[in-house]
């Protein structure tokens, strides 16, 4: 009797298993392919009972960007290459993860958020003692194929942003893409060649009564008079300013789509992992 209840607890507790693992894999949204190998060499390869686990072990590895199981070794090699050029093997499963890894998006140098339902983009933040003018912070975004001067797009990002990189609290000023191109009053966030309207912007407040050429995204206390009293608010600032002025400056690298580089997406099954 006490036998049967062990094993009967022993077989629950392993199908609970397979069934959390095979929810875990499916949260991950991961792409699988049967009877399909990696070419290359792994950079790792594990001993796992099962695809689920191995596909579990490949999403826990920062450094895992697609992973290849070999069910008659229970062996799981896993890869960095973003699109793996694939084989057909009998026996053998490959997935990649979905969204990939920031390492098979961003260029060198360029990170992602920590919270990536803000921003999947990637960002290069030019450093606390490297302030520039305008169009030295954009010519060093431009050195990279792609990126641009910051193009902020709401509070979310922008705070995400300020905590990432360590950029400060008060009186931290930071370019964006937008500049006046031809001195009429009308900005444009010049490499996505969309306007910024001054009088209705995406988060903040217009801050500063001269408008310059080139805009700059401020976190700071401002001052406001208004019928015949002062109000002191602290916030997000957008300020045209002078574009020979030096300031810090953030890059943005908009993501990029795996299918502009991978010559096929042949991963094509989600809902039905199996082992």
């Amino acid at each position: 009797m006490l036998y049967r209840i062990v094993y009967s607890i022993t077989v629950a507790a392993a199908v609970l298993s397979l069934s959390l693992a095979s929810t875990y894999v499916k949260l991950q949204n991961l792409k699988q392919e049967n009877n399909t190998r990696i070419n290359g060499t792994p950079f790792d390869t594990t001993s796992t009972i099962s695809f689920l686990e191995c596909a579990m072990v490949c999403t826990d590895r920062d450094s895992c960007s697609s992973a290849c199981y070999e069910t008659g070794l229970n062996l799981c090699h896993l890869h960095s290459a973003c699109c793996p050029e694939l084989e057909v093997t009998e026996g053998a499963q490959t997935m990649r993860k979905k969204p990939v890894a920031a390492s098979c998006t961003c260029p060198i140098g360029y990170t992602k958020l920590d919270n990536q339902h803000i921003s999947r983009n990637c960002y290069l933040f030019g450093g606390l003692d490297h302030c520039l003018p305008w169009q030295s912070a954009e010519d060093i975004c431009m050195n990279t194929r792609g990126a641009h001067l910051w193009v902020p797009d709401s509070k979310d990002e922008a705070e995400a942003l300020r905590e990432k990189f360590g950029i400060g609290d008060d009186d931290a000023d930071v370019w964006t893409g937008a500049k006046d191109l031809k001195n009429n009053g009308t900005y444009l966030f010049t490499q996505t060649n969309t306007q910024l309207d001054l009088d209705n912007l995406p988060f903040g407040l217009e801050g500063g009564s001269n408008r310059g050429r080139c805009v700059e995204l401020e976190i700071d206390d401002e001052q406001f008079y208004e019928d015949g009293y002062w109000y002191d608010i602290y916030g997000w600032f957008w300020d045209a300013d002078e574009c020979d002025e030096d300031e810090l400056y953030v890059c943005e690298f908009p993501v990029v789509r795996l299918d502009t580089f991978c010559r096929k997406d042949t991963y094509t099954i989600n809902s039905n992992v199996k082992n």
